[in-house]
């Protein structure tokens, strides 16, 4: 369960790059997929001294998260231009 305790000590931080990911392709169209694999990667860095499961299930759980939440964070009129 130790990957549980990396994902909420990452949280706040995942939150705040996407913030300043989304600022860096704000004039970019259709670059959800791109800003997340930017944050993924971020995350994947962090935790790359962990043992594999812990990397491998934080990662997962980040990614989930970042699906969730983008929607909320950065709000789009047409719902095909949010992270996926």
């Amino acid at each position: 369960m130790e990957w549980v305790i990396v994902v909420a000590q990452l949280l706040p931080y995942v939150v705040e790059l996407m913030k300043i990911v989304e600022k860096l392709f704000a004039n970019h169209a259709k670059t959800g997929p791109q800003k997340k694999e930017l944050v993924e990667n971020a995350v994947k860095a962090v935790v790359a001294d962990k043992p594999p499961i812990v990397r491998t299930k934080a990662v997962e759980a980040i990614s989930d998260i970042i699906d969730v939440t983008a929607g909320y964070l950065f709000p789009h009129d047409n719902i095909e231009d949010t992270v996926r």
